[in-house]
């Protein structure tokens, strides 16, 4: 796998948010609200989405900026209630569908980084949502790909050709 070398010192934090009910499909069935929360704190505080999947009940992502990914925990929660309140705005649910806090740890090398970047890259396919991870949509895979980020052969070892449109997750 190609590093992505930064120009600048940066921290790297995984990061796995998960809803209160196992099995739930909340967040694919409302991609929608989840982007525009999760965009809504990256435009008031930036930082950088290195990677990320949104499975239909849980997420995966890691975090970088420069220097430190501050307050982690405190954006993630701002996420979480954005995505709350809208819907609840549209279907009416009562409660937070998600389990308290966040799990989190720094990354603490290259390899850890690599190894927290395929963890994200297979999930759909560990998970049986689909067979390859360039099927599932909602990943920067995709993102990966285009840059050059990810190794062919890597993606050669997966079962995986290269990359072709995504099928509906």
């Amino acid at each position: 796998m190609r590093a992505h070398v930064q120009s600048a010192p940066a921290t790297f934090r995984f990061c796995t948010l998960s809803l209160s009910r196992e099995g739930d499909r909340l967040l694919i069935e409302h991609l929608d609200l989840f982007r525009a929360s999760y965009w809504d704190e990256v435009r008031r505080r930036p930082l950088v989405t290195d990677c990320i999947v949104v499975l239909p009940d849980h997420l995966h992502a890691i975090w970088s900026s420069a220097g430190s990914v501050k307050y982690t925990a405190g954006r993630w929660s701002r996420i979480k209630a954005g995505f709350t309140r809208r819907l609840k705005s549209r279907t009416g649910v009562r409660e937070s569908p998600w389990m308290p806090g966040v799990l989190q740890h720094r990354i603490r090398s290259l390899p850890d980084l690599e190894a927290h970047r395929r963890l994200i890259w297979t999930n759909p396919v560990r998970h049986n949502l689909v067979p390859r991870p360039e099927d599932w949509l909602v990943t920067s895979l995709h993102r990966d790909l285009r840059e050059g980020r990810v190794d062919d052969a890597w993606m050669v070892a997966l079962g995986a050709g290269p990359a072709e449109e995504p099928r509906p997750g």
